[in-house]
């Protein structure tokens, strides 16, 4: 496509669960862009938001974060995204242990906390713990705007059930949180 005259890439991605686009265009071009988008959007009420905003949605939506939610320590299965998994498409790199992983029920799972404060918050990399002993730690974290609260990704235990209350560890206080279910908000609210 092109902006303007300028030639640009549109990609229909969605990391915050609506539907929408990212405009690639070389870097020499991308403020011109900007002023454009932005001017013909303002009659749309186009707003300028930022990687904050945009995390905070993902992380209503369930959206797994690279790097924080999942990595390589944690299978696919146990992040919940063995649905990107694909046998039948040949031996890969990994297939194997895959395939025998996906054969056993997961000992642990990345789950998502509300917590129980709405003024609550946490960063990542804090520990979870049930009746005080420690059985996981939070991968991701943001506002959860849309349900006035925070909410945290966590690897935890799989069996623990939805609704089940533990602690996560906030710089030595001891934030009461809840299990919810998975998203948070499903697609179309």
């Amino acid at each position: 496509m092109e902006v303007d005259a300028v030639p640009a890439v549109a990609l229909k991605v969605s990391y915050v669960g609506e539907a929408g686009y990212e405009i690639h265009v070389a870097s020499e071009y991308a403020s011109y862009v900007w002023d454009r988008v932005w001017e013909k959007g303002m009659a749309s009420g186009i707003i300028a938001a930022g990687t904050h905003a945009m995390d905070s949605l993902r992380i209503e939506r369930g959206y797994r974060r690279l790097g924080f939610d999942i990595h390589g320590d944690i299978d696919p299965f146990a992040a919940g995204l063995g649905f990107t998994v694909d046998f039948k498409k040949g031996d890969f790199v990994g297939s194997r242990n895959l395939l025998q992983i996906s054969q056993s029920a997961p000992t642990r799972s990345l789950r998502p906390l509300t917590f129980d404060d709405p003024d609550a918050v946490a960063l990542g990399r804090e520990p979870i713990l049930l009746d005080a002993a420690p059985i996981g730690y939070v991968t991701s974290a943001n506002v959860g705007y849309s349900i006035g609260r925070h909410i945290a990704y966590g690897i935890m235990p799989a069996h623990l059930p939805i609704g089940q209350s533990m602690d996560v560890e906030y710089f030595g206080s001891r934030l009461r949180a809840t299990i919810a279910s998975d998203p948070i908000l499903p697609r179309g609210v």
